[in-house]
């Protein structure tokens, strides 16, 4: 196969893959139909571009759609109750934790550090100090908050600190 040839293959593959992102991104559940994007709330809430009352908690995003209404997901139908799992939808649970493992690794950290990100682990911390204001005391949700599912509760479930510090 010539050289010319090969570069005939490759325009005309590419072509065709171009071709079926724009067609994926245009269709109607594509990422170019969406029409708003909202902040979820812990009690379910509809909004007129969407099927569905849609609510977040600590678990994932939840809809619940009414008699009638559907939606695609993952190329499956979906009536009544859902629950968005990211990680065990897609199947790339093992893969993000391992990504998680290596972030908070000596090796990871360096990286965190190279990048003016405040390392959590104290030996790379103490290699990279001078880049960084130091920090009297550094808290932790749990310490100052209770946790992260006391926190959301207080400070951003409907009418909590966010809610009040914005007037809603």
């Amino acid at each position: 196969m010539s050289d010319e040839q090969s570069e005939t293959d490759f325009v005309a593959e590419w072509d065709q893959w171009h071709r079926a992102r724009e067609d994926r991104l245009a269709s109607p559940h594509g990422f170019l139909a969406i029409t708003g994007l909202h902040w979820l709330r812990g009690d379910p809430e509809r909004f007129r571009d969407a099927p569905g009352a849609w609510s977040s908690t600590i678990d994932g995003v939840d809809v619940e759609l009414a008699d009638g209404e559907e939606l695609i997901v993952n190329d499956g139908l979906v009536t009544g109750h859902h629950r968005f799992h990211n990680v065990d939808e897609h199947g790339t649970r093992k893969v993000a934790e391992e990504y998680l493992k290596y972030l908070y690794s000596p090796q990871g950290q360096e990286i965190v550090a190279r990048h003016f990100y405040r390392p959590r682990d104290p030996h790379v911390a103490a290699e990279h100090a001078a880049q960084f204001a130091s920090i009297a005391r550094l808290v932790t949700i749990d310490a100052v908050f209770g946790g992260w599912a006391k926190a959301q509760a207080t400070h951003f479930a409907d009418h909590g600190t966010f809610d009040k510090i914005y007037g809603q």
